[in-house]
């Protein structure tokens, strides 16, 4: 984990009709959303990953990573594999 990175995970309850993610992990400033879709075939779940960033006075978004930013980046993906898999149990 990068130098003063601070590890997070959110899991998010379902609210109305809008499909908010059903998880979300933070790492440092990288941030994942694990999302549950639906398909033909059935569930399956999405990962998207952006990074928060200041500039001036605004935070703001990308999804674009810096070498300094992939350590971040890979425990930031093992963490929402890791909820991936008792999202799928507990569906079956």
């Amino acid at each position: 984990m990068a130098l003063g990175s601070k590890e997070e995970t959110t899991i998010e309850p379902k609210k109305g009709k809008s499909k908010p993610p059903v998880a979300r992990v933070k790492v440092g400033f990288v941030e994942a959303a694990v999302w549950l879709n639906e398909g033909e075939k059935g569930e399956y779940n999405s990962i998207t990953f952006k990074k928060n960033y200041k500039k001036g006075e605004n935070w703001k978004e990308t999804n674009a990573f810096m070498p300094n930013d992939l350590e971040d980046l890979i425990r930031t993906a093992e963490k929402a594999l890791e909820l991936t898999r008792p999202l799928k149990v507990e569906k079956e």
